[in-house]
């Protein structure tokens, strides 16, 4: 069965058994990989996310960086919004990134900017 995907989104993050995609808009959504039904789509507001980061365990939720340095997470079974920071400023330089060690998410945002953010006690409810 084909995907029914829009023009703009980018699906580069799997699982074993779902494809997710992130328009620049924001929006995201999760894909069966194996019928190509979407899951469910989430409209976050924030724009030109990165692909998420994925953590090991069926469980564990998404994270995604925006420009500026924004993060926000969603529930991996739902898309719901778990919790999300507000962008800081310093939306120039390279794309922002995210590294998960522990329950330490880190952010390079900008040209020189560096956030850790403790995932489990996030520093806004969504």
């Amino acid at each position: 069965m084909p995907l029914a995907l829009d023009n703009n989104q980018h699906c580069t993050a799997m699982t074993a058994t779902v494809l997710y995609c992130v328009s620049p808009n924001g929006d995201v959504s999760a894909i069966d990989a194996a019928t190509g039904r979407e899951l469910w789509r989430r409209a976050t507001l924030l724009a030109d996310l990165t692909e998420p980061l994925i953590p090991a365990g069926p469980d564990a939720p998404l994270y995604f960086a925006a420009p500026g340095g924004g993060v926000l997470s969603l529930e991996r079974a739902s898309g719901r919004v778990r919790w999300r920071t507000e962008p800081r400023g310093g939306f120039g330089g390279p794309p922002p990134e995210l590294a998960l060690i522990g329950d330490a998410l880190y952010e390079r945002y900008g040209y020189d900017r560096l956030v850790t953010l403790d995932v489990q006690n996030p520093p806004t409810a969504a």
